[in-house]
């Protein structure tokens, strides 16, 4: 987080103090479309912010890098940012990244994360996941949340899951292969897992969240202090919701640049993300509430101090 500018004059000087670069990183998926295009349409640009967009490795290392400062907003899912949080970790959660629209009619349509498995695995349900294979993204993070806990309502047990940390990518070609019984994957890798012949076993990101958000925008603790920069962000993340909730096509686009996969594989699926306006605090404490009673955090998180909402 730095000012930046260059030129001469005072138009410039007055330039250079009114803008800021920011170093902000997407989760490496399609959830991070809405920003790329809004740093496209000039967004941040409206607010005297010049954006660094790059992509983490994953939720942890999204983790680190705000906590010591080296980011300074990184969209991460809501599952590990909670447990980021009931670690102590000084984050906040500043705007929702993707999630659901208030609607419950259309919110289906949105349900874009999918644990996978290949037609002949004679998986046929969440239970049958026991002593099996089964590959997410990181450990103690969003899909491991989702499996157990539709192992337990179905009563197994997912103690007899040995869980394969694999990026997106690998996951697919493990899952072909045989390494791995069953993939967990958001779009747009969904398609692409299909395109290798794999089948969804079932959706469970609606299932768990029931609405709002599932990745959510977090600021490190230096930006935090700087309440006037929260507001720039704030303004600019929701019209980049907006925009690309309005301009799907585009949106495609954006999320095939991010992630390398075909857009017409994406316009085929007919389906993409949606990125809400406002963070919904009722169903992040949904969330807190669900991960505590799994066990799979180590506190409960006071979600009012965890979220930094607008004040216009």
């Amino acid at each position: 987080m730095t000012a930046c500018g260059d030129g001469d004059g005072d138009a410039a000087d007055t330039a250079a103090a009114d803008t800021m670069t920011i170093r902000m990183a997407t989760d490496g998926t399609a959830t991070g479309s809405a920003v790329s295009l809004g740093v496209e349409q000039g967004f941040f640009e409206e607010e005297g912010l010049n954006v660094e967009l790059s992509a983490s490795a994953n939720p942890p290392a999204a983790v680190a890098a705000l906590q010591s400062n080296e980011l300074d907003v990184a969209s991460i899912p809501v599952i590990p940012a909670l447990n980021a949080q009931s670690q102590s970790i000084n984050i906040k959660s500043i705007a929702p990244a993707a999630g659901f629209p208030d609607d419950p009619e259309t919110a289906h349509d949105y349900d874009v994360q999918a644990v996978m498995v290949m037609p002949d695995s004679g998986i046929e349900s969440p239970a049958d996941l026991e002593g099996k294979n089964v590959g997410v993204p990181a450990r103690q993070a969003i899909f491991e949340a989702f499996i157990i806990d539709a192992m337990k309502s179905e009563g197994a047990d997912p103690d007899k899951v040995e869980w394969i940390a694999l990026d997106f990518t690998s996951q697919i070609e493990s899952l072909r292969t045989g390494r791995i019984d069953a993939a967990a994957v958001p779009l747009p890798f969904t398609v692409e897992a299909e395109e290798n012949g794999a089948t969804v076993l079932w959706r469970p990101g609606l299932e768990f969240y029931e609405s709002g958000q599932t990745s959510t925008w977090l600021v490190s603790p230096e930006v935090q202090e700087n309440t006037e920069l929260v507001a720039k962000l704030q303004r600019a993340i929701r019209k980049s919701n907006e925009y690309a909730n309005e301009n799907t096509d585009a949106a495609i686009d954006a999320g095939s640049e991010l992630t390398g996969i075909d857009p017409e594989l994406l316009r085929a699926s007919e389906q993409f993300n949606y990125f809400p306006s406002e963070v919904d605090v009722d169903a992040l404490k949904l969330a807190n509430d669900k991960l505590v009673d799994m066990d799979f955090i180590n506190q409960s998180v006071n979600v009012d101090d965890f979220v930094i909402l607008p004040t216009e």
